[in-house]
């Protein structure tokens, strides 16, 4: 039987809007976060964008994460939940990231390493911050589950107002991205709202959000510093604004959507192949910022499909890598 087509409209708007957020991802570290990573651009243009983006980037990324859990929530195995989240999310940090420190560490042109080893994933290896805190996400609201705290819109509208409060505290730990855990929280718990509750919104509302986005940023430009990011209101309002603007817009696009299919990869593997490209064409002699960033981001996003297909055709290689469930039916033994 076939899928109604509302929900494969729903499945492409959702996957469109993950395809544009790893685009952002990828530039974010092409770009780097300032003079210490990536191309190291310091001011311009290309800083200025890349900077603002980040009141989306992280945002949008875990809005959807929230909307993806509402369609399959923790029902009542608690055991086999953690374990299903300890597999697709842990494994891969720990295998992936831990080869990502060794790398780095390792490599001639890559950015800064691990400062003490004996703190590997206690604080967090570069992006794999996000992975952590949301393991923490998972079994906070499988915990909020138990206890019906999502029974009805009310309820589920008390827990975001005190994840918003939360996040506008001054509470802060870098252990096991506890920090990561509290600024993604809000976001999550918008996207599920989203979805549990059936909210929809037309793509003129969506477009008046992202246009109210716009000016906000615009405003907030002339004293924006990238290196004082804050978890306040400004921040947290612009944030879960231009998730629901994307959503209500309802942008639908076939290449970003098969793109948006392989995401987890995506964020996982893009650093390798980031840094990658960025030393090879150095080395070559191409600096154009321009041409080293497109480079850069077809490799960023064309590498993590290409090493997803090939894993995935292996039953442990999936498990280790991808962090799913280890099946039978596929050969242990090949990959190729």
């Amino acid at each position: 039987m076939n899928a109604p087509k509302s929900l494969i409209n729903k499945d492409l708007r959702i996957d469109t809007l993950r395809g544009l957020a790893c685009i952002f991802l990828v530039l974010f570290h092409i770009i780097g976060a300032g003079s210490q990573s990536g191309l190291k651009i310091e001011d311009g243009l290309i800083r200025n964008m890349n900077d603002l983006l980040g009141y989306v980037r992280m945002p949008l990324f875990t809005f959807l994460s929230g909307f993806v859990y509402a369609i399959r929530p923790f029902s009542s195995d608690s055991g086999a939940f953690i374990k299903g989240k300890m597999r697709r999310l842990l494994l891969p940090m720990l295998i992936v990231g831990t080869l990502y420190a060794v790398i780095q560490s390792l490599v001639p042109g890559t950015n800064r390493g691990v400062d003490d080893w004996s703190m590997l994933h206690v604080l967090p290896v570069a992006h794999f911050w996000f992975v952590e805190a949301l393991f923490i996400i998972f079994i906070a609201v499988m915990l909020l589950e138990k206890i019906n705290a999502f029974a009805t819109p009310l309820s589920t509208a008390v827990v975001l107002a005190v994840a918003c409060a939360l996040f506008l505290s001054p509470l802060n730990t870098r252990y096991f991205a506890g920090s990561g855990a509290i600024y993604l929280l809000p976001y999550f718990l918008a996207g599920m709202y989203i979805n549990r509750f059936t909210i929809t919104g037309s793509r003129v509302v969506g477009a008046v959000l992202l246009a109210a986005v716009a000016v906000a940023l615009y405003i907030k430009y002339p004293q924006f510093n990238a290196s004082k990011y804050n978890r306040d209101f400004f921040e947290l309002l612009v944030g879960i604004t231009a998730c629901l603007s994307l959503y209500f817009i309802g942008f639908k696009h076939l290449a970003l959507s098969k793109l948006g299919q392989y995401s987890y990869a995506i964020y996982i593997f893009h650093v390798f192949f980031t840094a990658a490209c960025r030393i090879v064409l150095y080395r070559l002699g191409i600096h154009d910022d321009t041409m080293v960033i497109c480079l850069s981001l077809i490799g960023g996003l064309v590498g993590p499909v290409i090493i997803a297909l090939i894993v995935d055709k292996n039953s442990y290689s999936r498990t280790l890598l991808l962090g799913k469930r280890f099946d039978k039916r596929i050969p242990t033994a090949r990959v190729f």
